[in-house]
């Protein structure tokens, strides 16, 4: 285990309890930000059986989108992440880039930007080579000590389970604001705040005929010697992986998300165009909120944008230990 400031909470909190992603946070009205930060850096190494290294794993609870608004194809700070950890340990090094429960995370800052700013500029790099030169930092001080500390035989355990979450259920009042949302947008067919009203009309009608809907989601956890990591679909919120991290068995814990895709590959082939689309939202990385989330509402945290509520994300969390601390 090592550090590296990556991840900014980016759901500011206002006086009248409202959360906004990438809210102001210079407004009079700003508050708190909302929740948790980890900036564990998570490392694993594999060397061959001539001390070669050949394999990083590096987990980080951030997603690579410090340039997302940008129109070009990018590996955003994973790409200089490689090539400094390449430059150091060698060009045939494979580096395995997993992104940590974040789905109230991001690379952006949200306050004191001007004085980080300043120290970029001072270093002489760009933003994405800051981000790199911070997790390579704390790689390096893991790997000084665990090149050291080698095991040839560990324990390597595998379990894979598809867990049935309880899915958010939509309220009346969120049903007539989406019905009445995507009725008004029906004039603007580029907009996709249509669709993602509608879908929630959707799930409100399905509700008659099935009122308690679950959402299949597949789960791997693997253990190797000490440490596990454990894997879902979801833009999973920070305290969620905090809660497994701190009830695991394991020494380390590496919590991926947004792996895995849905539990069926493919729609029925019966299925309606309606069931068609709704799968395929549902089957995506949908954001999983936490309550105090849900509460503050906002994008991320809204009925629009999950499938899973907070009742599903402890679900989640109680079913993932299990099968963690069984393995040990």
């Amino acid at each position: 285990m090592g550090h590296a400031v990556v991840a900014y909470n980016r759901r500011a909190v206002y006086a009248d309890g409202s959360a906004v992603m990438y809210g102001k946070t210079n407004d009079p009205s700003f508050r708190a930000i909302e929740g948790m930060e980890d900036h564990d850096v998570n490392s694993m190494f594999f060397w061959d059986m001539n001390d070669k290294l050949l394999v990083m794993l590096v987990n980080v609870s951030c997603p690579s989108q410090e340039v997302e608004s940008n129109r070009l194809l990018s590996s955003d700070y994973w790409g200089p992440t490689r090539d400094q950890l390449r430059k150091k340990y060698g060009q045939h090094l494979v580096v395995v880039g997993l992104c940590g429960a974040a789905g109230d995370q991001s690379p952006h800052l949200r306050y004191r930007q001007a004085a980080d700013d300043r120290m970029t500029n001072l270093r002489k790099l760009d933003r994405l080579q800051e981000i790199a030169r911070r997790i390579v930092r704390g790689v390096d001080e893991v790997y000084d000590v665990v090149q050291n500390a080698k095991e040839e035989n560990v324990v390597l355990k595998h379990q894979h389970a598809v867990l049935d979450l309880p899915q958010r259920i939509v309220t009346e009042a969120e049903y007539a604001a989406c019905k009445a949302e995507a009725e008004r947008l029906k004039a603007s067919p580029g907009d996709g705040r249509g669709n993602w009203n509608a879908r929630v009309v959707a799930r409100y009608e399905k509700l008659k005929s099935d009122p308690h809907p679950v959402l299949p989601t597949p789960v791997n956890v693997l253990r190797i010697g000490d440490t596990v990591l454990c894997t879902n679909q979801f833009e999973l919120y920070t305290d969620f992986a905090i809660q497994i991290k701190a009830r695991s068995k394991a020494v380390q814990t590496f919590v991926v998300q947004l792996a895995n895709g849905a539990a069926q590959p493919q729609p029925p082939d019966d299925a309606s165009e309606d069931d068609k689309n709704d799968w395929h939202y549902a089957s995506g990385g949908t954001y999983l909120p936490s309550e105090r989330a849900a509460k503050g509402g906002g994008y991320g945290a809204v009925i629009q944008s999950n499938v899973v509520g907070p009742e599903g994300g402890q679900v989640l969390v109680e079913k993932t230990l299990e099968m963690i601390n069984a393995m040990f």
